[in-house]
């Protein structure tokens, strides 16, 4: 028999996700590639799947009874946002996904990132842009820190917030890179 590989998880042991909570995320795409938008004066222009990612978003609470949306910004090549799992409502979500104390909020990102690539591929495909069967857009998992106080979240908000201003100094922002590079080359 093969030796499967083994995944690491990146979850929190010992914490409920059952139990319901806020969560600051990070989803970010396939290889950090720019393919949800750009950045134009400090402002997101979505592309078509950024605007997909966002439709996808802003349903969640309509899929999920338990779900309520706090702040969220679309960049480039990631989503951050703040999610909060209402613990009275779980029970509603329980009829629809069968999950344990350590995949509630796993399983709403699988279902969001997956909602997201069906919908993607389909226009991709009535479009005739794409003959193979796979167009992979989301880098495997996700991040998340687990908000517990009030400064928390306010402090997750504000960066969130201020991400599209941060944007120009962003490891992940390729021109800032290739200036960079450029830079070297000439000096």
């Amino acid at each position: 028999m093969p030796n499967k590989k083994s995944r690491h998880s990146i979850r929190y042991k010992n914490h409920d996700y059952s139990a319901g909570g806020s969560y600051f995320i990070t989803i970010c795409s396939i290889n950090r590639e720019h393919i949800f938008g750009e950045i134009i004066d400090e402002q997101i222009h979505l592309s078509y799947l950024g605007s997909i990612i966002e439709t996808e978003w802003l349903n969640l609470p309509n899929r999920f009874a338990s779900v309520e949306l706090n702040t969220f910004q679309i960049m480039p090549n990631h989503l951050h946002a703040i999610i909060h799992i209402n613990k009275n409502k779980i029970q509603y979500d329980k009829a629809t996904l069968r999950f344990s104390k350590h995949t509630l909020l796993g399983n709403i990102i699988g279902s969001f990132k997956s909602l997201v690539f069906h919908t993607f591929y389909k226009y991709l495909k009535d479009k005739h842009l794409i003959q193979q069967q796979s167009a992979k857009i989301w880098q495997k998992n996700y991040w998340e820190h687990i908000i517990r106080f009030e400064n928390e979240l306010c402090k997750c908000q504000q960066y969130i917030r201020s991400n599209l201003k941060r944007w120009s100094k962003d490891t992940d922002n390729l021109e800032k890179l290739l200036l960079k590079m450029e830079e070297k080359s000439t000096s």
